[in-house]
C-alpha cells in the first residue's frame, strides 16, 4: 500500500543534500532509459528516510514507510551483501547512518530527459498529469575512503512496460573521479 504523505518539515528547515550526493543521483539517472521518446519525470524535492508513519517526513509512504519496511534493514542487508560482495561495510552503516532523516533536493541534476524537482505533495495539477514517472532519493552512503557510494531510489512509473522498482545501487570512483555502478539490488519490481 502506498500513499503520497504531507512532508511535515519545511524546505527551509531540513539540511539540503552535498554536492558528491548529486553525483551520486546524476550516476544514477544515467542508467535510467524509457520506452518513449521525451520522458517527462518528476524528481521528489526531499530525500526518503527510515521513518514510518505520516510524522516520518517521507514524500511517499510504501507499506507505512520511507525505506527498511519490507525488507526489513537487516533483511536488506543480508540481501546486499549477497548481491554486492565488494560493498564496504562502511558504505552499508553511512546510508543507515544519513537515512535517518530527510534532505531537500534542489534542482542541480543532469538528464538526458526532461524532469523537474517537486514537493509531492504540492505538486499542481499540469504536472501531475503530465509526469511519466517519479524518481525519489535516499541520501547517499558512501564508504570511509570516499570511494564507494550506495544509494536506494523508488521509482514510481506511470508508463506502460515500465514498473514501479526498489533499487539499491553500489558504485566505485574512478580514477577519472567518475562514479561507476558495480552493484544492484532489486528490492521490488511490480508486475
Amino acid at each position: 500500500m502506498m500513499c503520497f504523505g504531507a512532508v511535515l518539515l519545511y524546505a527551509q528547515n531540513k539540511p539540503e543534500v552535498s554536492q558528491s550526493e548529486y553525483q551520486v543521483y546524476d550516476a544514477v539517472l544515467q542508467l535510467m532509459q524509457f520506452p518513449i521518446p521525451k520522458p517527462y519525470i518528476v524528481i521528489a524535492d526531499t530525500t526518503l528516510n527510515s521513518g514510518c508513519g505520516s510524522g516520518s517526513g517521507n514524500p511517499v509512504l510504501m507499506n507505512g514507510c520511507g525505506m527498511f519496511k519490507l525488507p526489513p534493514v537487516d533483511q536488506t542487508h543480508t540481501l546486499l551483501i549477497k548481491s554486492c560482495p565488494q560493498m564496504e561495510p562502511s558504505a552499508w552503516d553511512d546510508l543507515v547512518l544519513q537515512s535517518k532523516s530527510s534532505y531537500f533536493v534542489q534542482d542541480s541534476f543532469k538528464s538526458s530527459w526532461m524532469h523537474k524537482v517537486a514537493d509531492l505533495a504540492a505538486m499542481d495539477s499540469t504536472t501531475a498529469k503530465r509526469k511519466d514517472g517519479i524518481v525519489l532519493f535516499s541520501s547517499v552512503g558512501f564508504s570511509t575512503d570516499h570511494k564507494q557510494a550506495l544509494v536506494y531510489v523508488l521509482f514510481l512509473s506511470y508508463m506502460k512496460q515500465v514498473p514501479t522498482s526498489e533499487n539499491y545501487f553500489l558504485f566505485q570512483l574512478t580514477q577519472a573521479n567518475k562514479w561507476k555502478p558495480i552493484g544492484r539490488l532489486r528490492a521490488m519490481e511490480s508486475e
